[in-house]
């Protein structure tokens, strides 16, 4: 008898790990090889064979960064993530199509100082003491609660979805929000709700379609990468420019990466480092007490050691981690110093690299290595 978990070989093209399909920008061609090798390295054959069939089911186009797949430990399944802008392109071609309203639920808070009495949106699911505000803008008086979505389609009744913000809310090892939930918690719950609402509305159209901030769609049971500058192109066209080295190309070892970062790796300020606190001292006489073991990690944490040092980071791998490094440091050749900083700041939303998570670090390499690009072909054309 076969091995039933390995991809058969002696039937369909999709069945030996190769899909093929056609997209506005030209034919993807999808294989294991290619998903395990640019988009998420650890990913067992069948987990890369489901995504590239779901990529072809859904028309979605991995190199445009239009959907993930993301593995955070060998002994999870890995999880489909669809961007925002896809989902919301997808729901806008659905039929009767009347659009969303979508906003916070806010509850008043008690220790607060009173603020003006809001009515806010008549939704059902939302009872008092709760109240609806259509946006993100929160009001003197009110804390977060959760987040709302009401879809609109013609000739039917219209769809609303409620979340609870402690469903959802993705938290750091030490227990306090992530970055991104941190500065813009309104924003990020109001987005789930989006979701939930529009495929309960369309579920034919948008079944299985799910949203990074509602932690994506599991598929069974690798780790992403960024997927290279391979933009699908007609025939004739030509690639914009000379391209830098693909940063995925060969792993990269720890040594390599200390030539651009300095063999000691000095103090980053955009590294946060994980010291645990060392045990206080005793006197000799006495046993010294067995250090306790540190929190264990929140949902989506990742914790590796690099030279010798422990770090956690909100979901970016070591072996991504290690690249950013490189190509940061080729772009700010390219672009003078602090230029890869200021995309991280202005392209991700973050301050600190080891506050991305796995599907931002695979945005913030595609990023780096779109504007080495760039920078190289400007200099050609110079």
């Amino acid at each position: 008898m076969g091995d039933e978990s390995s991809p058969r070989s002696d039937q369909t093209g999709e069945e030996k790990g190769v899909v093929q399909y056609d997209t506005p920008r030209g034919q993807i061609t999808l294989t294991i090889q290619i998903v395990r090798r640019f988009f998420c390295p650890k990913a067992t054959e069948l987990e890369a064979l489901a995504f590239a069939g779901y990529c072809k089911h859904t028309g979605l186009n991995p190199f445009l960064r239009e959907v993930y797949l993301v593995k955070y430990d060998e002994s999870e399944p890995a999880s489909i993530i669809t961007a925002y802008q896809s989902f919301m392109k997808r729901a806008e071609r659905a039929d009767g199509y009347g659009g969303f309203r979508a906003g916070v639920v806010l509850l008043p808070d008690p220790e607060g100082p009173p603020g003006e009495i809001i009515k806010g949106e008549d939704l059902p699911g939302v009872p008092p003491p709760f109240v609806a505000l259509e946006g993100t803008l929160i009001p003197p008086g009110y804390t977060l609660a959760g987040g709302w979505c009401q879809v609109t389609r013609a000739g039917r009744p219209s769809i609303v979805s409620t979340v609870r913000l402690e469903e959802y809310l993705q938290r750091r090892r030490d227990g306090k929000p992530t970055r991104a939930w941190d500065r813009m918690p309104a924003t990020m719950i109001r987005k789930v709700p989006v979701g939930q609402a529009h495929r309960d509305a369309w579920p034919d159209e948008l079944s299985g379609l799910v949203l990074e901030e509602e932690g994506g769609a599991r598929i069974g049971a690798g780790e992403p990468a960024t997927p290279p500058d391979l933009m699908p192109r007609r025939v004739g066209e030509s690639a914009p420019g000379p391209e830098i080295a693909n940063p995925l190309d060969g792993p990269l070892t720890e040594a390599e990466t200390a030539i651009e970062i300095g063999a000691e790796l000095p103090p980053d300020p955009m590294v946060e480092v994980h010291v645990p606190n060392p045990s206080p001292p005793t006197p000799p006489a006495e046993p010294v007490a067995a250090p306790e073991p540190p929190p264990p990690l929140a949902p989506g944490m990742v914790s590796f050691t690099l030279n010798n040092r422990e770090m956690v980071t909100a979901g970016v791998t070591k072996e991504q981690f290690l690249k950013i490094v490189k190509l940061s440091a080729q772009v700010d050749q390219l672009c003078g110093k602090g230029a890869a900083k200021d995309l991280l700041g202005r392209e991700c939303g973050v301050e600190h690299r080891t506050e991305l998570t796995a599907a931002g670090a695979a945005t913030y390499l595609a990023i780096l290595a779109k504007r080495a690009n760039q920078a190289i072909a400007e200099r050609g054309r110079a």
